[in-house]
């Protein structure tokens, strides 16, 4: 679908200021009513965001990163890059970490969080974390990535990328916000692990969805430890209350 001009700036307004690509489409169709009047669906944003993230790419940009990396290589031998080129040979995505990342992530590699909202660069491109939490209960940083879409396929290959940067050691739990192509690129690559959505994403939702009385009992679901048959029964009252 061809998006017009008057959206095509709003959806550039709205990246340059950091919105995820939901709410751009949440905010037109309670502007609009619904996705008819709005003219747009949601694929329609990811494409135009992800054909305006590739014009912003230069190519001498693209090639100091590059020569960075190589430099960082040289000067670690344990240093790890891969990245990936479009078919005009612009950066699309990236991924790296050192030695002490690879031997942190060795020791305190169970439990791994990334999150793909931080976009405080030039290109609006969202910047990766992967971060753990090592014996002293401080955050320590397993690696970084740098993508220009976020879609299944880069997930799934920032996930591989990961893993053999790690020497395929797989965490036994991940933590991840709800995205929802973040989530079947988990499933695809890491079937066999844990996977928890963050508490902060669900506390704004549980914020937005629930009648405020009922937040306190939902917090007291969240967070307080029980056994499984108790949280079932707990929930199930919840639901039907």
């Amino acid at each position: 679908m061809q998006i017009g001009d008057g959206p095509r700036a709003e959806i550039l307004a709205m990246q340059g200021a950091g919105f995820r690509k939901h709410i751009m489409v949440d905010n037109f169709i309670s502007r609009y009513g619904s996705y008819d009047k709005c003219g747009l669906v949601r694929r329609d944003v990811y494409n135009h965001c992800c054909r305006e993230n590739m014009k912003l790419i230069a190519k001498g940009d693209a090639e100091t990163t590059v020569g960075i990396m190589r430099s960082g290589k040289t000067n670690d031998p344990d240093f790890f890059f891969e990245y990936v080129l479009d078919k005009e040979g612009r950066l699309k995505s990236m991924f790296w970490c050192d030695a002490q990342s690879r031997r942190d992530y060795q020791h305190y590699g169970d439990v791994v969080e990334f999150d793909n909202t931080y976009k405080m660069n030039r290109y609006g491109m969202p910047f990766i974390p992967f971060v753990g939490v090592n014996n002293h209960r401080c955050t320590i940083v397993f690696g970084c990535a740098i993508v220009s879409d976020e879609t299944e396929g880069t997930y799934v290959w920032l996930l591989q990328t990961f893993m053999r940067a790690n020497c395929q050691q797989k965490p036994k739990s991940i933590i991840t916000d709800g995205e929802p192509a973040m989530i079947r690129a988990i499933r695809s690559v890491f079937s066999d692990v844990l996977h928890h959505i963050c508490a902060c994403h669900i506390e704004k939702n549980m914020q937005r969805h629930l009648y405020y009385k009922s937040l306190d009992e939902f917090r007291s679901l969240l967070y307080y430890a029980t056994s499984q048959d108790n949280f079932e029964q707990r929930w199930s009252a919840f639901v039907d209350k």
